[in-house]
């Protein structure tokens, strides 16, 4: 179950960051993966990127460096920390071509939380085939939304402040112990008190 929370941060950290490799910006994010809604704050600066998130009563930091081409999950209240090479297949729902990208048809114009973008139709192939998704590209080629067309997910932007963001928030703070990512083998050697604080944070999440 926790290894499904920190699927669906690192979906809302992915599904808009290629695009705005030169950008600066903060954002709030709202996505949703079936039943599943999360709100997060997101902030962007060049290949860097952090989204902060509430997950059940426990919060979750994702730190993505795609300069070191890794992610970085967060657990504050337990000071620790996971680490997952960061891989072309999770970006899904980029400006740029997406991994398996099919075709890309423009079919409208619509207003989005104000803001006045074009949609597309974008037909890829996945693991599962063929699927579809539209996108809502702002004029400065933001993907200010992007859904999947049977509905099973959809990320949005909402209140985008642009302006240079501090250093220190894409970087690990000092004093978070690096564990092993859910079910990997890494888990078996842990000590009995790490044990407890990653059980501890799994509570927090609802999990």
């Amino acid at each position: 179950m926790l290894k499904k929370s920190i699927v669906v941060l690192l979906f809302t950290c992915f599904v808009f960051a290629f695009s705005a490799w030169s950008m600066e910006f903060s954002a709030d994010v709202v996505t949703k993966m079936k039943k599943q809604t999360m709100n997060s704050k997101m902030f962007m600066s060049g290949n860097k990127w952090r989204t902060e998130s509430k997950i059940g009563r426990g919060e979750q930091v994702a730190i993505v460096r795609a300069d070191k081409k890794v992610v970085w999950v967060l657990m504050p209240e337990q000071k620790m920390y996971m680490e997952q090479k960061l891989t072309p297949d999770k970006t899904m729902g980029m400006v740029e071509k997406a991994p398996g990208e099919v075709s890309r048809k423009k079919i409208g114009r619509e207003k989005i939380n104000g803001i006045d973008c074009d949609k597309y139709l974008i037909v890829y192939k996945g693991a599962d085939g063929e699927s579809k998704m539209y996108q809502w590209l702002s004029g400065d080629k933001w993907p200010v939304r992007s859904a999947a067309l049977d509905g099973s997910w959809s990320t949005e932007m909402k209140n985008i402040k642009k302006g240079k963001q501090p250093g220190k928030l894409f970087e690990l703070p000092g004093g978070y112990k690096k564990m092993p990512m859910p079910g990997m083998s890494g888990m078996k050697g842990m000590n009995p008190a790490d044990m407890k604080k990653m059980m501890e944070g799994m509570k927090g999440m609802g999990m």
